[in-house]
């Protein structure tokens, strides 16, 4: 999950938010949308109570409290709108685009790969991108087969984006 923060210079900015578990730090990552909506909810909530423990704040805590809360909201609504497009996607090739699993033809004839890729085109069978994390590699389609691709954080971005815009109505 990410929080926003202020800078330095005196401007919000989005950045990864971790926890402290013991002495130690972890990144703060959740299982479900729902999860990390109630958990961020929680956190805003109790950021802006420490915030402001009394009624008298100043004007530019109370500004700075406003434009804390626009851009979280402008945030939410962003994530809100994607999920209800990958949830139209998915909905919209539910029955169609079914993937012959013989068909994957994926780099090394890796059946690891094959099965990970299987599993997200079941679910996407329209996506050019696949991000296999757990194998730590991106495959790309090309000319019907899957390729190695880059395994960067700008890879993670275009297949989140991929699966959302790609569907039916993307294309």
């Amino acid at each position: 999950m990410c929080e926003c923060k202020l800078k330095k210079d005196g401007s919000l900015g989005w950045f990864k938010r971790y926890l402290k578990k013991g002495e130690s730090f972890k990144a703060d990552f959740y299982n479900t949308l729902d999860e990390a909506v109630q958990a961020a909810e929680e956190a805003n909530a109790s950021l802006i109570s420490n915030l402001m423990p009394d009624r008298s704040a100043s004007d530019s805590k109370s500004s700075l409290i406003l434009k804390v809360e626009k851009t979280v909201t402008v945030r939410k609504r962003r994530l809100m709108e994607e999920h209800l497009m990958l949830s139209e996607a998915l909905k919209r090739n539910s029955e169609t685009n079914i993937i012959e699993p013989k068909s994957v033809i994926v780099p090394d004839n890796n059946e690891n790969l094959r099965l990970a890729l299987i599993e997200i085109l079941k679910e996407t069978p329209y996506v050019q991108l696949a991000r296999l994390t757990r194998w730590g590699t991106t495959l790309l389609k090309e000319n019907g087969k899957w390729v190695y691709a880059k395994h960067t954080k700008k890879t993670a971005t275009y297949f989140y984006r991929e699966r959302i815009a790609s569907g039916p109505c993307g294309k």
